[in-house]
């Protein structure tokens, strides 16, 4: 009987490096080929660096038929690989979706794969606070960070004995759950990765680090941000998000020319940091030890799990300098928003351009 194939399944969690991963793993296509690992095309036709298609196509109410039968054909063509690679955020998201576990390994087992999922986590706080700020980025909102706290905290979507209870039990598939540490950064995410697929020595070495990719804003940024938004809400609504979102970098590459960006923004304060981490508290240890036989606070050091430095910029008790600095920024961000809103109407409405719902894993 022929050795199993094996479906490796990056499957995040959110705001884990997934990003920079994906687009490491998407620039290093050929190398992991050389070296049997193979990156599908199917399923990244609007997200070129991810596999979130397939994770819609997985789903038993939804499953778009063609994204399955791209991904049959596709292996197929590359002779059945042994080792193939599939990368989303939102897998992780989906675990909990009544059906889609059984979906997914039925269906991955009649293309002749055993699952192996491998997973990041990270203490709450970090997580929610660089979800806030991926949120504005994706001009999906100008709230407070209390009042986003406490939606994300709500969610479930960061509760992950939830997220992977319904595979860590399954003894049809592997699942790898890693720490994302400010330990396993230093020592390079790309590197930890790679060791979790099984590549070593000198394949591991052709492969090199992941460069940086998604920015932190930092907390200027953030603030400003917060009132171009709320500028647009008012002012622009029959905008598509997909509008706003092209201006984006632009403006990144602004407040990195102007070092806003230096120290990534974190504004989770004291009484969120110790409610979140209470509520969280229970579950992460039975996660912890069920997974790495030890305690959540053991695995994560001081510098990930507990309290950081709170950085809020606020305009209005700034310095005159600062201030001047941030609504000049304000003043030019705010016409570079109008011009990129005027072309984002005609490409919606006259140009044939298509809007997407505009966000990012």
């Amino acid at each position: 009987m022929p050795p199993q194939r094996t479906l490796y399944l990056h499957a995040g969690v959110p705001k884990t490096g997934s990003s920079a991963l994906q687009m490491f793993l998407m620039n290093n296509r050929q190398i992991l080929a050389d070296i049997g690992i193979f990156l599908p095309h199917a399923g990244t036709i609007h997200h070129a660096h991810n596999h979130r298609g397939l994770v819609h196509a997985f789903k038993p109410q939804e499953r778009p038929p063609h994204l399955l039968a791209a991904l049959a054909r596709e292996l197929t063509a590359a002779g059945q690989p042994e080792r193939v690679l599939l990368t989303a955020e939102s897998f992780s998201l989906a675990f909990a979706a009544p059906g889609f576990v059984d979906s997914l390994v039925a269906h991955c087992a009649g293309l002749g794969y055993r699952i192996h999922v491998i997973a990041y986590l990270r203490p709450q706080p970090g997580a929610i606070n660089s979800r806030y700020c991926q949120s504005l980025k994706t001009w999906s909102h100008n709230l407070p960070v209390a009042e986003f706290a406490a939606a994300e905290f709500a969610s479930g979507r960061h509760d992950y004995s939830l997220l992977f209870a319904g595979v860590l039990p399954r003894s049809d598939m592997t699942v790898t759950l890693r720490p994302y540490t400010r330990q396993v950064l230093r020592n390079g995410l790309t590197a930890d990765f790679i060791a979790a697929l099984g590549v070593n020595g000198d394949d591991a070495a052709r492969l090199g680090e992941a460069e940086t990719f998604n920015r932190s804003p930092g907390p200027k940024t953030v603030a400003a941000w917060q009132v171009l938004r709320a500028h647009a809400s008012a002012e622009l609504p029959n905008v598509p998000r997909s509008g706003l979102i092209a201006l984006t970098t632009p403006l990144i590459k602004i407040t990195d020319e102007l070092g806003w960006n230096d120290k990534a923004f974190y504004g989770i304060d004291a009484d969120m940091h110790h409610s979140i981490t209470r509520n969280f508290a229970a579950s992460n240890d039975a996660l912890a030890q069920r997974v790495w036989k030890s305690q959540w606070g053991d695995v994560f050091g001081p510098e990930d799990a507990q309290l950081q430095p709170l950085n809020v910029f606020d305009p209005a008790n700034a310095s005159a300098e600062d201030r001047e600095a941030f609504d000049d920024f304000v003043t030019e961000a705010t016409a570079l928003l109008h011009h990129f809103a005027g072309k984002a109407v005609v490409d919606r409405d006259g140009d044939g351009g298509s809007e997407n719902d505009g966000h990012l894993d």
